[in-house]
């Protein structure tokens, strides 16, 4: 009766061992095992923006992950936390604001916003101002709230980010 005891014991653990896979670590000698790992564990870019379908000729975009490479813009390209955007040609293009970001506007601009929702912006004087309804204004940032949304309509680059906590506080 003790064997088949133990017999059984025995087939649980190696049946547990063996359906919970390797307990070995990485290789930290073996470069692809650490290049593996390391994917895992990086954070996806957020999506904070989206540019309009139809776009004027010489609007163009970089991404966080090589500033250097400037891509022309086709229309319609979600963009990441810390991607830039401007037009060449100093044509007034078109971005969809989501929902917890802000868009850096290179110095004191003038930015026309449609459809605010939860949507602030930093004035000349460093006050942040709620958006009530579509306009347009002199800004330094636009701020995003945790449900807003709006369209920006601007001709200067600007830079999208994921908002920090505490920005665009008006109270």
């Amino acid at each position: 009766m003790k064997r088949t005891h133990v017999a059984l014991w025995l087939v649980i653990v190696v049946l547990f061992v063996g359906c919970e896979g390797s307990l070995t670590q990485p290789d930290p000698f073996n470069p692809q095992e650490v290049e593996l790992l390391d994917q895992s564990l990086a954070k996806e870019a957020v999506i904070v923006a989206k540019l309009a379908s139809i776009l004027p000729e010489g609007t163009v975009y970089t991404l966080p992950e090589d500033t250097t490479k400037v891509q022309t813009a086709t229309g319609g390209e979600e963009l990441p936390s810390g991607a830039s955007v401007e037009n060449l040609k100093g044509s007034f293009y078109k971005v969809h604001l989501y929902s917890e970001m802000k868009v850096g506007l290179d110095g004191l601009s003038t930015v026309t916003i449609d459809y605010p929702s939860e949507v602030q912006y930093l004035n000349a004087e460093d006050k942040w101002i709620k958006l009530s309804s579509s306009g347009t204004v002199s800004a330094k940032t636009v701020y995003v709230g945790v449900d807003g949304s709006g369209i920006l309509t601007v001709n200067t680059l600007i830079d999208v980010e994921e908002a920090d906590e505490g920005i665009g506080n008006t109270g």
